[in-house]
Parts: structure tokens; sequence; C-alpha cells
């Protein structure tokens, strides 16, 4: 079953949404969106749109692909970059003789929002160039008006206008709580080690403005996921990125010290704790090929762009921006762990000789792979040799396993618990109490 497409010509479907949808809606996503869909993608939302708006039907897809004129595998992929982007989530029932889905339509999110969004506003930018980009910009928000030349604003508030009985008001409020709805929760992205208790602790020790870095929550995961940055490292960064005077941190240049440590990460010896042939033995029973358990233990090692920069040094080139780009977006859809990541990386540099990742193969290759239902690095590797085996045959080149020592991340002990209770007669030494005291300073003073 797990080759098996989860969507079939004969698959029922019906298509519905929580809110309205408005004609506002459509022109957001072909401004904003379409530059990163594509026009065949957004036919496909606009269509779904359309079904949503009347009566709920149970529809078969072949009559959806054959309106839409397009293929099973194309409708497939417009589904997954719909679902990427959050216009679309996809639910499937599975019966004995029924497949059902429901696709619910999103709205797109409000342009403030969007050009707010670190990782749509980059999409877009990387997509459509900055001259394109500051146009859709100007085409959304225009300047503020100017009190020179139209005078003095005159506009009367609510509370001038309206009379509003307090205890109304305080029937309204507690209401409105009876419908809040349950904070999110922390971003859960495949592979993410961060310690979120710990990062914020951290924050509440620091300078920074904590409520307005914990609204960042998933691009710090990213960023822990592509680049590898523990809650240390990546508060000294945020601190390097802030405005001492607001307190607030710049999360584009935040982005920019992320893309030049990459860089210079690549000129210094990789620290060292424990060797990563501890985790190839771990996986000999599964993988028998010693090349392949070498190439596993270095997928595990390696953050994503480690180890394209790794493959990159190797043979005398660099990581481009787009290349960046292209991992920072892929990660943050969360299909798969870095270390199958890293897999179609060594795919496209090594196996097949590509000189930088071109973002059409690699979507394609993952879409695949999502397909297949590829979850682990050991089947990835199994798949990658399947679509190679045909080219034995030919002549084969030595391959290349970066080698990395892997850092161990330690649990926060217990004695750095904000709970910890100490016993009531301590049995250490003083000279252990004193190695004790410099942990607990090392790890509550954080600035250098």
């Amino acid at each position: 079953m797990s080759n098996q497409s989860e969507i079939s010509p004969t698959s029922n479907f019906v298509v519905t949404t929580q809110e309205r949808l408005f004609s506002s809606d459509l022109e957001i996503v072909l401004w904003l969106y379409q530059p990163m869909l594509g026009a065949k993608t957004v036919a496909v939302y606009n269509l779904l749109h359309s079904f949503a708006q009347a009566a709920i039907e149970k529809r078969q897809i072949k009559s959806l692909l054959e309106q839409l004129a397009i293929g099973l595998p194309n409708f497939i992929d417009a589904r997954i970059q719909l679902e990427a982007l959050g216009l679309l989530r996809t639910f499937q029932k599975q019966a004995a003789f029924d497949n059902s889905l429901t696709f619910l339509i999103q709205r797109p999110v409000q342009p403030e929002i969007f050009f707010k969004d670190d990782l749509l506003r980059s999409l877009l930018l990387e997509t459509v160039g900055e001259p394109s980009y500051r146009r859709l910009h100007h085409y959304f928000f225009k300047p503020a008006p100017n009190s020179i030349t139209i005078g003095n604003e005159i506009s009367k508030t609510f509370l001038e206008v309206y009379q509003v009985n307090q205890a109304e008001l305080t029937n309204a409020q507690l209401n409105n709580l009876a419908t809040v709805d349950e904070p999110a929760a922390e971003p859960a992205i495949k592979g993410c080690s961060l310690d979120f208790d710990l990062l914020k602790s951290l924050l509440q020790n620091s300078f920074l403005d904590t409520n307005q870095v914990w609204q960042h929550q998933r691009f710090l995961a990213t960023a822990n996921v592509v680049y590898g940055l523990d809650e240390i490292t990546l508060i000294k960064m945020l601190e390097s990125a802030a405005d001492v005077q607001t307190n607030q941190v710049d999360f584009k240049m935040f982005a920019q010290l992320l893309h030049q440590t990459t860089h210079s990460k690549s000129n210094q010896p990789s620290s060292t704790v424990i060797d990563s042939k501890t985790s190839a033995a771990n996986n000999k029973t599964v993988i028998a090929n010693s090349g392949d358990q070498a190439l596993l233990a270095a997928c595990q090692a390696y953050a994503p762009l480690e180890f394209l920069q790794t493959l990159k040094d190797e043979e005398g080139s660099f990581v481009t921006n787009s290349e960046q780009h292209l991992i920072e977006n892929f990660v943050q859809l969360n299909y798969f762990s870095p270390d199958v990541v890293n897999v179609l990386i060594h795919y496209m540099i090594v196996d097949r000789g590509m000189t930088s990742l071109n973002r059409t193969f690699f979507e394609k290759v993952a879409a695949d792979w999502k397909k297949k239902k590829i979850s682990s690095a050991i089947q990835a590797i199994q798949q990658v040799r399947q679509v190679n085996r045909p080219l034995k045959t030919k002549k084969t080149t030595s391959r290349r396993y970066p080698t990395k020592k892997v850092v161990q991340k330690e649990q926060l002990p217990d004695w750095a618990q904000s709970n910890f209770k100490p016993a009531k007669q301590p049995n250490y030494s003083a000279e252990e109490q004193q190695k004790l005291q410099q942990k607990l300073h090392d790890l509550t003073h954080k600035k250098s």
C-alpha cells in the first residue's frame, strides 16, 4: 500500500469551507500566490473554490480532471502546493469499498499579513525578483495621507458616537472568553531538536522582547533543522540582530546572519563528541552495503545546509542564495525529516552530478517520495538505489560521503530545572558543588 497513490480517478470527494470566501480573496491569490504556484495550480484552487460556494455534492476526481484538462499527477502536485501555502487542507477516509476525500478550502492571508510573513514574502521575492515584488507591494498598499495636503483629521472615535453600558461590555468580554481558541501549539517541524521551555527561559533572561521573538517560533524551528543551531547559539544570533533601543529583533538581518554563518562554517573544523561510525553501526542490520552505511551516517550527522555546503566544498563550489531559500522553504513544509532531505541533496549533487539544486527537479523527486510514503533516510537510500539500478552497466564513479562527528545535544539537567527542589541533606563534596555552580552559571549567563 505504501507505493500506491492515495488519490485515484475514481476517488470520491466533496469540497467545503469553514467561512465564506469572497471575490477579493481570489484577487489576492491571483496577484500574490499565482507567481509561486503557477496558473494550473491556481486554476485548481479556483475550481475547488467555486465548488465550495455551491451545495455540498459528492463527485469523482476524474470529473475534476476532465474539467481542468490535466492529468492525475498534475492535480496531486497542485494539491500539495496549495496545502503547503495554506490554501487547502485534505482529509481522507478509507473504507472497504470507498475511498473518499474532503477538500477544505482556506482563505488566503490578507496582504498585510502576507508581507509580514518571512516565508511567504521571501518565496515571492525569490520567484518574481525585487522590482516586481515592490510593484506588488505598491499595488496593495498606498502611501499614508499627508496632513499638509489634506488637512487635519476630524474623524470621530467609537466612544464619541456610541454609548456602551459597562455591564453589557463586561458581558461581551465574558462571552468572548468562551469562544477563544486554544493557544497555538509549538511548531511541529520534523527533526526539530529545540527545547522550547529552555529557549523561552533564555529569552526571558536576555534583553530581547520575548513576545516579539515568540511570534517567530516556526522560523526558529526551521533554523534549528536547516542550520543545526541549538538554543544558546540561536539566542546569541538573535541578540546580534536586535535593536538595543527597542529590544526588537530584525529577522531580515537574522536571516542574513544565518547565511553568513553557513559560509563561515565551511572553513572551520567540526565539533567532536561522538563519532558518526556509531550511528552507522546501529543500521548494519538494515543496510548491508558499507557505502550506504557511510551515507546514512553522514545524512544523520549534518543539518541540510551543512550537508550541502560540505558537498559543494569538495567540488570547489558554493551554496547559492536560491539553494538556501529552497531548503529553508522545503523544510518548513514539514514533509520529511532532515536526514531524508540530505539523501535527496546527495542524490542530486552526487548521483545525478548536478552543479546546483534545481528547484523543479527537487520538488518533483520530493513529491514522488511523498507519494510513495517514504519517511526515513533508509527508505530514501533504498529508493535511490532502486532508481540507479538500471545505470549499473555504465561507468561508475567513486561516491563521496561527508564525514562528521555528531555533536550529541545534552538534555537540561535536573538541577537546572525551574521546579527543582534540592534534597534536604545534600551529600555533595565542596569540589562537586563548585562544579555544579559553574555549570549553572554557564547556563544562566548567555551573553558573550
